[in-house]
């Protein structure tokens, strides 16, 4: 996984490029940033459960550096995944770019 490669954000889109062309043989997407993205292409989903949703919240609560954005709080984390599950039919669900997509 790495940035979208429609990430605004200067290092993202660094880190995207080099990515690709580092990992040429295996399947890459770009995971969503909304507050960097102008567009984003919605063509890959992945179902979450409840439990997932906590973890992830857990895991962004240890970046203490960004603890005061919106995007760290429980209820973006929330309401977000609720929107792409809705676009998809299930509860919850997480948006990527698929980038590459390598089939063995």
């Amino acid at each position: 996984m790495l940035p979208a490669l429609e990430d605004l954000h200067q290092d993202h889109q660094t880190i995207a490029r080099e990515g690709i062309r580092a990992f040429k043989q295996v399947s890459v997407l770009g995971y969503e940033l909304p507050w960097n993205n102008l567009h984003f292409r919605n063509n890959c989903f992945i179902i979450l459960q409840r439990s997932h949703l906590q973890k992830k919240a857990a895991a962004l609560a240890c970046y203490r550096s960004q603890s005061q954005r919106g995007y760290c709080e429980e209820a973006f984390v929330q309401n977000l995944a609720g929107l792409r599950g809705a676009q998809i039919g299930a509860g919850f669900a997480e948006l990527f770019s698929l980038v590459r997509l390598v089939v063995d």
